[in-house]
């Protein structure tokens, strides 16, 4: 809160230096609610442009059916969109405003916007760039240099592909001992402890998809995801792999309940982890002091085919003017400013949602680390888009059998080709079903 109201104080003063006109206008922004607006954007904004008002069109509520005949009534301005695949789909349906004509005349500078995110954003929407993002996320391969270090193992670098990186993490000799003293060469997630999730944890960072959804077809039968997950077995079955539980007991002091981290408290060497994971960190430090392993980050592993590709990153609170916007260029105003130097420096400190800047400006080092881990790949053009287009009951049933043939094939009651026919075939049944039930569900115009 103090840093908000510093950055209010600093914007507000900058807002004095060129006065608006008395005059005030509206501006319809569509987004969850009022309180959520204000509270994550409205309240800068306000002492920026004091005689803009903003009128929320809220979302919350609506369901996605009816969002379309919701937006036509209400005619928001602006949308701020944190879900790509929606962002996707209005570029698609012809809801969003090109901003490369306002851009260009403005002479808007982008030149300190990660680049990975341009690129991200003109994808979702054709090669056109229909918004602009003042935040992102991304992964980094976290690693543990005070067991590096005690092992006598060099550490990993940028760029190395998903066996290198795998045969790094076999090399630690503890990875085979007791489970309650067993330092793992590697943790894919607190959760990814399943032969199916472990394997698809470093699928999707392979750029590798389960559903085509322009054909609507099941993909899982074929030789990228055999060497997967014969890679992953391979991981899980040597020690490299962490599986253990995450115990938190209640009553536990705040140094202790830190340490329960697999990370933090050196169970593991290494770690795929988000953006966020780097305010945890921050926080541990400051509790723990001298007991806090010293660790660093490199990127992602990468298809060696494809050195300089990456495929994890999140586009967050995406900002978009709407193609019929009645007000298209107090519209710009609030589009521009949300993704200008002077937004980006207010909340520099204060990373919504754990989500980074996207100017490169204001992604500063934490305490000597590097961030560039987090944004020095650019996204695959032909990795998989967001899931927008398949049912949600698809899902759960999916994941299901998905979860009992790959257990299957880890424990050797059947082979992971087999495994994967099962998974193509029974799957695609499962999805022709889900999309057939959503068409019933869907209610003629």
């Amino acid at each position: 809160m103090l840093t908000i109201m510093l950055a209010l104080g600093t914007v507000g003063c900058e807002a004095t230096g060129s006065p608006e006109s008395t005059k005030k206008t509206a501006l319809k922004v569509l987004y969850d609610s009022e309180d959520a607006y204000y509270e994550d954007f409205g309240m800068l904004f306000a002492a920026q442009h004091p005689n803009l008002e903003v009128e929320v069109v809220p979302t919350r509520g609506v369901s996605p059916k009816d969002m379309n005949r919701y937006i036509q009534e209400k005619k928001p301005d602006v949308f701020i969109l944190d879900q790509s695949d929606v962002f996707e789909q209005y570029a698609q349906d012809g809801l969003l405003y090109d901003l490369d004509p306002l851009i260009k005349r403005d002479k808007f500078n982008l030149e300190g916007v990660v680049p990975a995110v341009l690129d991200t954003v003109k994808a979702m929407g054709g090669g056109k760039l229909y918004g602009l993002a003042p935040h992102f996320s991304s992964q980094a391969l976290y690693y543990n240099k005070t067991l590096f270090d005690k092992a006598g193992i060099p550490y990993p670098k940028d760029r190395m592909s998903w066996e290198e990186v795998m045969q790094l993490a076999q090399r630690f000799s503890s990875g085979k001992g007791d489970s309650k003293d067993r330092t793992a060469g590697i943790m894919l997630g607190l959760y990814a402890v399943h032969p199916y999730y472990m394997g698809l944890e470093i699928g999707r960072n392979m750029g590798l998809a389960s559903v085509d959804q322009d054909k609507m077809k099941m993909i899982m039968d074929t030789s990228e995801w055999k060497n997967v997950y014969q890679l992953s077995f391979g991981a899980m079955k040597s020690g490299a792999l962490f599986s253990g539980e995450v115990l938190h007991t209640p009553g536990m002091d705040t140094s202790a309940e830190m340490k329960q981290h697999p990370f933090i408290g050196g169970k593991t060497a290494m770690a795929l982890g988000h953006s966020d994971f780097l305010r945890e960190l921050k926080r541990a430090q400051d509790v723990l002091k001298d007991q806090m392993p010293v660790w660093d980050i490199v990127t992602v592993p990468v298809d060696p085919k494809k050195p300089d590709v990456g495929n994890q990153l999140w586009i967050k609170s995406m900002t978009a003017i709407a193609a019929n916007a009645a007000n298209v260029e107090d519209a710009w105003k609030f589009v521009s400013y949300f993704n200008g130097d002077t937004y980006a420096s207010a909340t520099s400190k204060v990373w919504r949602y754990g989500a980074m800047p996207s100017r490169t400006a204001y992604l500063k080092d934490m305490e000597g680390h590097s961030l560039q881990a987090f944004y020095a790949l650019r996204p695959d053009p032909d990795a998989p888009k967001g899931g927008g287009k398949i049912p949600q009951s698809f899902y759960m049933p999916y994941e299901a059998l998905a979860k009992k043939e790959l257990q299957d094939a880890y424990d050797g009651r059947q082979s992971i080709d087999k495994a994967l026919k099962t998974i193509q075939r029974q799957g695609q049944q499962i999805l022709d079903q889900s999309i057939v039930a959503e068409k019933d569900k869907t209610p003629t115009q």
